[in-house]
Formats: structure tokens, C-alpha cells, sequence
């Protein structure tokens, strides 16, 4: 005869925390909200440190698992990511530890400066080409290929 057996439910998924990583740009400011971790099968869980990774000290998680910016300093261009280590414990004793990554974002925060300006000397009339030995500037955050220069204001003699 045919047997009416049900087929086992699957497993439920062991207490995690899911956050692995979180993005905040630099020079945020301190108690800027970096982000919200997230866990699966965890009751009420209740957020800490641990005190571990490089980003010890720079952020701060509540009990909520919201995380902040605690010190200010972020600098991509000193150092791009950081890691930062939590732990969750729910209702019912479940202590899970996760080691994140917080990536720096990249922000064009340092004005370009000028390198070389050697000006020139252009006939009533005439034309020239302003090359890169007569005008030329760096900008640590942007190729100095994608710097454009622009006129603003007009040469003290001659036509405009």
C-alpha cells in the first residue's frame, strides 16, 4: 500500500550575522552612520564589539546594531578599508562573532595645484597652443589627464 509519509522540513538556517561589509565616504564626521547590521535566526539580538580589527576605536556599534563613525580622520587616501569586529547575542544565548569591512570611499577632497605656469606671449592677431610645458597642475585625487583649465577673466590688454 502506499505509504502517506511528509517529507522532513528543512534545516533552519544557523544564527548569523549577514552584514560582511559596509561603505562610508571619508572625512565623515563623527557619529556619521556608517550602517545597520542584519542577522538571520537571532531573537532580540544585542549588538557589542569586540574590540578586534583595525577599525577598533574608529567606529562604534550600539545595541541595536546601528554602527557610527566614533573618530574622526578617515582618510582614503591613507588607508582604504578597515575591519572591524562584532558580536550578537539573542534571546535565547546565541553568541555569533563577524569580522566586517568598512570601505573608505574615495571623495575629491584636495584642490588641484599648479606645477607649471610660464605664461607666453601671443602677437596682436595670432594664435598658439597652451602645451603642458606652459600650464600644467597635479591633483592627487584626479589623473592629471582629466584636468581641464578655464579662463576667468579676461587678459588686462588686448581684445576679449
Amino acid at each position: 500500500p502506499p505509504s502517506s509519509l511528509t517529507p522532513p522540513a528543512p534545516p533552519a538556517p544557523a544564527p548569523d550575522i549577514t552584514t560582511s561589509s559596509m561603505n562610508i565616504n571619508e572625512n565623515s564626521g563623527v557619529s556619521a552612520v556608517v550602517g545597520a547590521l542584519a542577522t538571520v535566526d537571532m531573537t532580540s539580538p544585542i549588538f557589542a564589539e569586540t574590540g578586534n580589527g583595525t577599525g577598533a576605536g574608529l567606529f562604534q556599534v550600539d545595541a541595536t546594531g546601528n554602527i557610527t563613525v566614533q573618530a574622526a580622520g578617515l582618510d582614503f587616501e591613507s588607508v582604504s578599508s578597515y575591519t572591524y569586529e562584532v558580536q550578537a547575542t539573542d534571546a535565547g544565548g546565541a553568541i555569533i562573532t563577524k569580522m566586517l569591512t568598512i570601505n573608505i570611499g574615495n571623495l575629491d577632497d584636495v584642490a588641484a595645484t599648479l606645477s607649471v605656469n610660464t605664461g607666453g606671449t601671443l602677437n596682436e592677431g595670432g594664435t598658439t597652443t597652451i602645451t603642458s610645458a606652459m600650464l600644467a597642475a597635479n591633483d592627487v585625487d584626479t589623473a592629471n589627464s582629466g584636468l581641464t583649465f578655464t579662463v576667468v577673466s579676461p587678459p588686462a590688454n588686448g581684445v576679449t
